[in-house]
């Protein structure tokens, strides 16, 4: 299989078993046609554990359109682009172009790290923010060290969603830490501190249509708590803009509800911010590419955190048209930046 390589590759990178899993294949069954339609290879690639030492991979996955699986392959293959899903391809192997670079991914996992970087530029359109050691002490120190009215408590890392957020003033949330920490390191494990904004309470920045009715009626449901607007960047540009709700209970994110907007009704102020945010965090990390969805408050004026991790295509859903233009758009464009990558990487352009 070595005329495969003569293509440039661009690789889906997550660690996980491909084989019989459909749900891998599904949700980038739009984003491999696309590539495919500019001429690379599209391929399946489970982090770095497969990397050899001379920088290639010596396992990888090709898309079968036919048999709707993926199919392994034991033959070194040299990658030259990666939508690096779980950050190995960016940590571990430098000679892949990979969305994001290392130095965005660790400004954006972090925080306190976005923070830092942010606050400089956009003052109090970004929260108050802090990290702490998951001890009482160390949290309540934090509390004591921000002048907000109402705070924010959360794991700093919690992918798996097993610790509650504490929202409330400054004695509500204390007489909430016992419960909170009693199942994390104090030595380890880290918590978020954060001014809690209470513009997520309001409605959308006037001037936003939504693409139906059926979008405004998600968006003005009553068990709505609170609004997001999302704005996915590539280098810096915005692509995208949706909007999130999320329920009166919070505990249970898969309950939050991506709402879909007309396009041409979104306020430059919107994308003016989420692109210079983007941008910042870019050259922060001295980085050149990045694929980040910067949220803010839906009114447009607060940046609420950027996303950098696990970003990708948007999947259509039956009965939303909305939401099939949203795939589109992200489809689009990731795959035109993934083959651009692959195409300078590998030295063809």
């Amino acid at each position: 299989m070595n005329h495969i390589s003569e293509k440039p590759v661009v690789a889906i990178a997550q660690a996980r078993r491909f084989e019989h899993n459909d749900s891998f294949f599904l949700r980038h069954d739009s984003l491999v046609r696309r590539l495919r339609d500019y001429g690379v290879l599209a391929i399946a690639l489970n982090g770095v554990s497969d990397r050899t030492d001379r920088g290639d991979f010596s396992t990888f996955y090709t898309f079968n359109q036919v048999a709707r699986s993926l199919d392994r392959h034991d033959t070194p293959l040299t990658v030259h682009s990666a939508l690096d899903l779980t950050g190995g391809i960016a940590r571990y192997a430098p000679n892949v172009s990979a969305l994001n670079p290392l130095g965005v991914r660790e400004i954006v996992l972090s925080k306190q790290l976005q923070y830092d970087k942010l606050r400089p530029h956009f003052g109090d359109a970004v929260p108050q923010t802090t990290i702490a050691n998951a001890s009482k002490d160390n949290i309540v120190s934090a509390i004591d060290s921000m002048s907000v009215d109402t705070y924010v408590i959360k794991a700093d890392t919690d992918n798996l969603k097993a610790h509650r957020i504490l929202i409330g003033k400054k004695d509500a949330v204390i007489s909430q830490l016992d419960s909170l920490i009693s199942t994390m390191n104090p030595e380890k494990d880290k918590v978020v501190v954060q001014e809690y904004m209470s513009e997520v309470e309001g409605s959308y920045i006037e001037g936003i249509s939504y693409s139906d009715d059926g979008e405004r009626q998600i968006a003005d449901d009553p068990e709505v708590y609170n609004r997001e607007l999302r704005v996915h960047t590539i280098d810096g540009r915005a692509i995208l803009v949706t909007g999130r709700t999320v329920p009166n209970d919070r505990s249970d994110s898969a309950r939050d509800k991506w709402v879909y907007l007309d396009q041409n009704s979104i306020p430059s102020c919107v994308t003016d911010l989420a692109s210079t945010v983007a941008q910042v965090i870019q050259e922060a990390a001295r980085a050149t590419d990045s694929y980040l969805a910067v949220d803010l408050t839906p009114d447009g004026r607060r940046v609420v955190e950027v996303n950098g991790r696990n970003i990708e295509t948007m999947l259509p859903e039956t009965g939303r048209p909305g939401s099939v233009i949203a795939a589109q758009v992200t489809t689009d464009a990731l795959a035109r930046k993934l083959v651009g990558l692959a195409h300078e990487n590998k030295g063809t352009q």
